[in-house]
């Protein structure tokens, strides 16, 4: 679950589903940081494999969570009329696809198998309610995504003593999960409970230009 924070900055949401089986994913665009905020609507498998690929999401949890949302928009193709085998090997050659984008991606290829692995054991609901349930599937690793992070932040507290110094290194943030971040989810909950650190970020690096 989300925990409201009125200490730290709002910031928009790094993905989000909008609508139903029909509906689209949201995503922040994390290249145009921190110059400007904006946001890509991602309709096919083909949008989020370019997102992914060109590093719009980054982040080993946000990026396992767009792919959870691809298998959605690849499933949906399939017409509800057809067999449930049909939106399986669909989903085996998208899932294999998606895995192209970020070969070296754990949390990407966990996400495709899960959701492949849901889709064969209840392929007996039919395609239109695979379909949903799908949906359902990607909004639940969301929602599980939110918790263990929450739970890492809260989990992690005791060995942040006042003053102490961290150092950070590659996406750890809340903008590298669905919220609250993995590692630097304790820094958020240490600045929630008024504990004074400091942070030294040792890794930045520019955005190729000739990305594909």
């Amino acid at each position: 679950m989300s925990i409201p924070n009125e200490t730290l900055p709002a910031r928009p949401p790094t993905l989000r589903w909008h609508g139903g089986v029909d509906g689209y994913l949201e995503i922040l665009d994390q290249r145009a940081l921190p110059g400007k905020v904006v946001t890509l609507r991602l309709d096919t498998s083909e949008d989020a494999w370019h997102a992914l690929r060109n590093l719009a999401v980054r982040g080993a949890p946000a990026i396992g969570l767009t792919a959870a949302y691809a298998m959605v928009l690849a499933a949906r193709t399939i017409a509800p009329s057809s067999q449930a085998a049909m939106l399986i090997e669909h989903l085996r050659m998208q899932g294999d696809y998606l895995k192209t984008s970020r070969p070296t991606a754990v949390n990407l290829e966990w996400a495709v198998d899960q959701m492949i692995r849901t889709a064969v054991t209840e392929r007996a609901v039919g395609v239109r309610q695979l379909q949903q349930r799908l949906l359902r599937e990607a909004h639940d690793l969301l929602e599980q995504d939110c918790d263990i992070c929450l739970a890492i932040g809260r989990n992690g507290i005791p060995f942040l003593k006042p003053g102490i110094g961290v150092l950070t290194h590659c996406n750890a943030g809340a903008l590298a999960a669905s919220d609250h971040g993995t590692a630097l989810a304790i820094l958020y909950e240490a600045r929630r409970q008024n504990i004074a650190f400091h942070v030294f970020a040792d890794e930045t690096r520019p955005l190729e230009n000739d990305l594909v």
